[in-house]
């Protein structure tokens, strides 16, 4: 059992650097440092920003970003007291982030501010504090399905992540009509966005057996399809749109009226879901004769524009690229052969992006299809492992 522990801590020490890289990468990225003008230099610029501004959507993108850093640093301190681990944990969490933010005072294009050491700093407590309910006795990673499942769990919330974003509700009724209205007035079903989210429900389904079994998974489709709709239209700027209802409901009949029940239904839906990634990759099918560069700095695309829309995208792609790989390897393929199909598909499609005028052709794609691997088999997830639950509760 130690020896089981030891290596579980330094996969999650694993994780946790490579998160910690990425941190610094991204914000930091193209480390092209100056000398500044301004006289107050990097404390006196950071401490002039103490009272904002806080803009919503990067508010939340910044406490996001350090969530993971302190949901899996803590894990990786197991041996100490849970007030110990926290309080490390986000002192060290506090002092990156205050770090970089100093730093990007020599950068051109970057702006220091206290706004984002704070929301920072409350995405490493909320990440600490969880660790610390998880790796607790009553809700260890290693009790109960879900606790064996540890990555089909991050694949569900970074789907509910990029469908929920920016999990701000509000209390307006002229917003919830306004989110309802397109499913009243002319609702029009695109047949690609209609199998799109169709295929996307049934792959969470495929999840959530995992989890629960097959007649389990079949309650908790029914309770989650209403659930997330039902929010999205709680929460500001989210638009229900006709394609998205009426796949849902699509997948949950067929998923609770037959495809559950059928031995194929893995490589079914995997087939389904790889289908849905090409079409989203090529997607409008409007190609140019000349191609534009393909992109070879990984992450490139995530370092310009808005946070709130890069972290959203972000959940979206660890989501479905994550799930890809799962659902080929559930389908009964080996890992090594699942990351590599996965992989070349997703490289194809990004090489292709470069006669699509206005997509962004680069290697950031393949390379986190290669990460998410790498983070399964941290996590000692194997897809196949599924057949035990599906015998038991099915």
């Amino acid at each position: 059992m130690q020896i089981r522990d030891d290596r579980l801590n330094r996969n999650f020490a694993l994780i946790a650097a490579a998160i910690t890289l990425v941190i610094i990468y991204g914000t930091l990225y193209p480390f092209h440092f100056h000398e500044s003008a301004d006289s107050e230099g990097p404390v006196g610029a950071l401490l002039k920003t103490w009272r904002g501004p806080f803009g919503r959507g990067d508010f939340v993108a910044n406490m996001l970003l350090y969530l993971p850093f302190g949901l899996f640093w803590v894990q990786t301190l197991r041996r100490w007291p849970p007030i110990a681990r926290v309080a490390f944990v986000v002192f060290s969490g506090l002092a990156l982030s205050a770090g970089i933010e100093l730093i990007q005072f020599y950068e051109p294009g970057r702006v220091s501010s206290l706004s984002d050491v704070y929301s920072n700093a409350l995405g490493v407590v909320a990440g600490s504090v969880a660790g610390v309910i998880l790796s607790s006795r009553p809700f260890s990673w290693r009790a109960g399905t879900m606790g064996r499942r540890p990555f089909v769990v991050l694949l569900i919330s970074c789907w509910l992540g990029y469908r929920l974003f920016p999990y701000v509700p509000v209390i307006d009724l002229h917003k919830y009509w306004t989110s309802v209205k397109p499913l009243v007035f002319s609702p029009v079903l695109p047949p690609l966005d209609l199998y799109r989210h169709a295929v996307i429900w049934l792959a969470v389904a495929l999840l959530l057996e995992a989890l629960f079994g097959v007649a389990g998974s079949r309650v908790a489709l029914l309770l989650l399809l209403p659930l997330v709709l039902f929010a999205r239209v709680l929460i500001v700027d989210a638009v229900l749109s006709p394609a998205e209802v009426a796949g849902g409901a699509l997948a949950a009949l067929v998923w609770c009226g037959f495809l559950s029940r059928a031995q194929s239904r893995a490589p079914v839906i995997a087939v389904l879901f790889a289908g849905a990634v090409v079409i989203e990759g090529l997607r409008p099918f409007q190609f140019s004769a000349a191609a534009h560069p393909f992109g070879w700095i990984p992450f490139a695309g995530f370092m310009r524009g808005s946070v709130e829309v890069n972290v959203r995208a972000f959940f979206e792609k660890v989501f479905t690229y994550g799930t890809l790989t799962w659902l080929i390897a559930r389908a009964g393929s080996k890992l090594t052969l699942a990351v590599a199909l996965g992989t070349v598909l997703v490289l194809c499609l990004r090489l292709g992006q470069v006669f699509l005028p206005g997509r962004s052709a680069e290697i950031t794609d393949p390379i986190m299809v290669l990460i998410l691997a790498g983070v399964m088999t941290q996590m000692r997830e194997n897809p196949r492992r599924v057949e035990a639950v599906v015998d038991q509760r099915g």
